[in-house]
């Protein structure tokens, strides 16, 4: 996987649009959160972060470290998937418009085991 450098500095619109998408991943409608595993939240955050163009330059990149991080974080094992299988991943979200969040949610269930 090709390594570029993130932006110098985030804007404060950038700051606002990332939090805005964090916080959304554990919101609740009428008592029920929508994202009720951690799966969810993360493929929450991955799609919002690609399909809306959250920064001005580095979605791909920066959602590829929000999933490792919380990988890492939680105790997922995710080093079932290469380098390149997490590149296809993020560029399908990204590009595809038929991949579906709820397709996206059974891979990474599929591929993020707890350690």
């Amino acid at each position: 996987m090709r390594c570029e450098s993130f932006p110098e500095q985030l804007t404060d619109l950038d700051l606002n649009r990332l939090f805005s998408v964090i916080e959304s991943a554990d919101q609740s409608v009428f008592g029920v959160k929508t994202n009720d595993s951690l799966i969810k939240q993360i493929t929450h955050i991955v799609f919002h972060l690609n399909k809306q163009h959250v920064l001005s330059d580095g979605n791909k990149r920066f959602s590829l470290l929000v999933v490792l991080y919380l990988c890492e974080e939680h105790y997922l094992q995710h080093n079932k998937m290469s380098a390149s299988d997490w590149e296809m991943f993020i560029m399908r979200v990204a590009s595809d418009s038929h991949f579906t969040k709820e397709q996206a949610t059974e891979y990474l269930a599929e591929k993020l085991q707890p350690e």
